[in-house]
């Protein structure tokens, strides 16, 4: 049964086409759904509040959570080893989970993709205890979240605006941080200096031009890279290259698949953008698979 739809009412979406709008959008899915959910427009607090509750009554319960990445990793960290199923709208920028399940990035189809979903096991990842859906990342990310926030936006366009122009700030000074990896089989230790970090649930697909996106949802692995320069035009090609799968260039990244794996730093807590949420951790940096630890409502495949 279906109990509730929670939407975040700071999603870029519902900022751009308003409250009442969305509401309109999901009528027919509201409608249609078993139990006749109940909608509410809430905020993170709220979201943690209610997902709580859920979880706690034990029932297989089905709760469909419409805002961006960070909105379905936080229900994702709520909800996992639970019986409640997950389904999420893609009301955000990158909406990285729908592209993943094979959810539409259109509201309207999306809605009608999930009346036809069923439930099934997706691996999570988890660092220091916290649970993450897509990728954490160190170094170069988390200073473009950081300088993004700190200009501000109002809109989904506004928000890719700030993102482009602190990217540019931090590829003319990328940070540099120095890390120990051991991870693998054999558990093999790497020592280098890199501008960036970043550990992905499940390996990455290889197709060139395509968003970083899993080859799967249930290969209950990591997959760890490392840039290998921080020089400008070097940081440059490799922010591209994680844009269009190209992540087995390997002379811009150190890469390693482990299903569980350890990073120290020479420092006691270091920002991480764990997916696209800024955060500050404390070291070293425990990083494990967790398989099948959630329940996500994926519309059929198509034939």
């Amino acid at each position: 049964m279906w109990r509730y739809v929670l939407i975040n009412r700071a999603a870029g979406t519902v900022l751009t086409l308003g409250e009442a709008r969305i509401r309109e959008l999901l009528a027919d899915m509201i409608a249609s759904a078993p139990g006749r959910p109940e909608l509410l427009f809430i905020d993170c607090a709220e979201l943690e509040r209610i997902l709580q509750q859920v979880k706690q009554s034990g029932e297989d319960d089905v709760v469909i959570v419409g805002g961006g990445d960070g909105t379905a990793s936080t229900a994702a960290g709520i909800l996992a080893g639970s019986r409640t199923t997950l389904g999420v709208l893609p009301l955000g920028t990158m909406n990285l989970l729908c592209r993943a399940s094979g959810i539409p990035l259109d509201i309207t189809a999306a809605a009608s993709a999930l009346l036809t979903g069923r439930s099934e096991p997706i691996d999570l990842g988890s660092v220091n205890g916290r649970v993450f859906v897509h990728h954490v990342s160190l170094g170069l990310h988390p200073k473009l979240v950081s300088l993004r926030n700190a200009r501000g936006y109002r809109s989904r366009v506004e928000k890719m605006w700030a993102s482009l122009l602190s990217w540019f700030q931090v590829v003319r000074q990328p940070p540099t941080i120095s890390v120990q990896v051991v991870a693998g089989q054999g558990r093999r230790r790497l020592r280098m200096r890199t501008p960036a970090l970043i550990v992905t649930n499940n390996r990455f697909r290889r197709e060139v031009g395509s968003l970083p996106q899993p080859e799967r949802l249930d290969g209950g692995t990591l997959e760890l890279h490392l840039a290998k320069s921080d020089r400008t035009l070097d940081v440059i090609n490799m922010s591209l290259a994680a844009l269009t799968g190209r992540w087995d260039d390997a002379a811009l990244f150190e890469t390693i698949e482990s299903a569980d794996c350890k990073v120290t730093l020479y420092r006691r807590r270091v920002p991480a953008s764990v997916d696209g949420e800024l955060l500050d951790l404390s070291t070293p940096l425990m990083f494990r698979s967790m398989p099948g630890a959630l329940q996500l409502l994926r519309p059929p495949p198509s034939s």
